[in-house]
């Protein structure tokens, strides 16, 4: 679905600028100021961490200081925004909250994911990487680089044209996957 279909279907999205490290208390203040705001989420992605020798996903904000919300098309700010939202971004010099063109269609992605970009799945065809799910799907590439203790790989992937070189997060699933190999290797070398 794509920014006019978006708009045609009677969402609108905005974005507000809030504290550094308060993201979830603004999404959560600015639901409860006003019942035109759905629904409010700051952008967050599941990352690999350690604590106490165990590794678990984790969400962790990435666009800090930044809450994506969804309000109904009638919707205008009134008053002051709640601690600790700061500003309320503007999209043109008349004053408009509203999101438009892909601003809009990715605020609209990410409110349907819930505010998290969660892990990509890919399947390995010959020497190339799949993407099976996730923000990526349907892309194409090849692993550059392995962290097996990140237990993430760089790829190069080819976007509108341009190489892209992303870092992926992976779980190993079972004793087949293509990647199990290269991670042995990978942190056999790193322990010598």
């Amino acid at each position: 679905m794509m920014a006019g279909e978006l708009e045609s279907a009677g969402r609108s999205f905005g974005c507000v600028f809030c504290l550094t490290g308060a993201e979830h208390d603004a999404a959560r203040r600015l639901e409860a100021a006003d019942d035109a705001i759905l629904k409010a989420r700051p952008v967050s992605v599941l990352k690999w961490r350690t604590d106490h020798g165990k590794k678990s996903l984790r969400p962790e904000v990435v666009y800090r200081s930044y809450v994506f919300f969804e309000a109904s098309p009638d919707f205008e700010p009134h008053g002051r925004l709640p601690d600790p939202c700061v500003r309320l971004l503007k999209t043109s010099e008349e004053g408009d909250w509203r999101l438009t063109g892909h601003d809009a269609w990715f605020a609209g992605w990410l409110l349907d994911q819930d505010g998290l970009i969660g892990l990509s799945e890919a399947r390995r065809i010959g020497d190339r990487i799949q993407i099976q799910s996730g923000p990526l799907k349907d892309m194409e590439g090849c692993i550059v680089r392995l962290d097996a203790r990140g237990r993430s790989c760089q790829v190069k992937l080819e976007v509108n044209g341009r190489t892209l070189c992303v870092w992926l997060g992976f779980e190993l699933i079972d004793d087949g996957n293509p990647l199990r190999k290269a991670l042995e290797q990978s942190e056999h070398a790193s322990d010598q």
